[in-house]
């Protein structure tokens, strides 16, 4: 049997308790910003463990996470 993956409501979580901002946001996944390189690398991480979601780095805008269910 293949688990769930995780809620909506985890990856919130991540981004509220690293005082992420949302930039932009939809039901395909967010643009969100971190106030320092370490925030922004520990919610990286985080996400990424997260089953069915997926997080990386924006090209060009510093300590900016893209965020998709996957």
């Amino acid at each position: 049997m293949k688990s769930p993956n995780a809620p909506t409501s985890a990856v919130l979580e991540i981004i509220k308790t690293f005082r992420g901002v949302e930039e932009i946001g939809g039901d395909d996944g967010w643009l969100v910003t971190f106030d320092d390189r370490g925030k922004f690398q520990n919610s990286l991480t985080l996400i990424n463990m997260l089953k069915g979601w997926k997080a990386e780095s924006h090209p060009n805008i510093l300590n900016m996470i893209l965020i998709s269910g996957t």
